[in-house]
């Protein structure tokens, strides 16, 4: 499901849509008690003005190719885990 997912983002910003995914399948410790916002490579990138500095400067725009209606209720997870 997640494959057919058609990304419009780039760069860093896809890197936070990329670990809210990771973190809705809750198999990576690490990321279960830290925000994607509060990463190091992310704080990083938002001081020197790459990509957004918080998900109010973001939008995820999704939309399933194949039609699977699990489709937006698990974006609807990933961000929520990325706000």
């Amino acid at each position: 499901m997640v494959g057919k997912a058609v990304s419009l983002l780039g760069g860093f910003r896809l890197l936070k849509v990329e670990l809210g995914i990771i973190k809705s399948y809750g198999q990576w410790p690490p990321l279960e008690s830290i925000s994607p916002w509060q990463m190091r490579q992310v704080k990083r990138a938002a001081e020197i003005g790459l990509g957004a500095r918080g998900s109010d400067e973001m939008e995820i725009l999704t939309e399933s190719l194949d039609r699977d209606p699990s489709f937006t209720p698990f974006m609807e997870k990933v961000r929520f885990l990325i706000s």
